[in-house]
């Protein structure tokens, strides 16, 4: 389970009361953007559902570095969630369904869950690429 919301406090909640669920900040304007890059990344805030329009190699990159799931939303082409997976993402929000059986297989949250959990001692999820 994965949950999305702008607001940090209420990330900050949830890691208390479901620890288990995956936490995203979302993203939806280039000043948000900023501001998460610019401070120190909250444990409460295990990745970001962002603006497909927001993403570049560059931004993915930092995403990536400070090992966040990055799932984009709303992506309804075929090429442009390609060059999104190519990129590195996680995962896509879509109107389109006809596009995911074209898609390369990304990783699911519980796994990457897993294998961060095996990496870290479950303290932060790690960048699957």
């Amino acid at each position: 389970v994965l949950a999305s919301t702008p607001n940090r406090q209420m990330l900050d909640a949830l890691a208390v009361t479901n620890p288990g669920v995956l936490r995203l900040l979302s993203i939806s304007s280039a000043r948000n953007l900023a501001s998460l890059l610019r401070r120190p990344i909250d444990p409460a805030i295990q990745g970001v559902a962002i603006a497909q329009r927001l993403l570049d190699r560059s931004t993915v990159n930092d995403l990536v570095g400070r090992h966040l799931w990055i799932q984009a939303w709303t992506v309804n082409t075929i090429h442009r969630a390609n060059a999104l997976a190519a990129l590195g993402i996680n995962g896509i929000t879509t109107d389109n369904l006809t596009i995911l059986t074209a898609l390369p297989q990304l990783p699911s949250p519980q796994s990457r869950s897993r294998r961060s959990q095996s990496n870290t001692g479950g303290t932060r999820n790690q960048s699957t690429g």
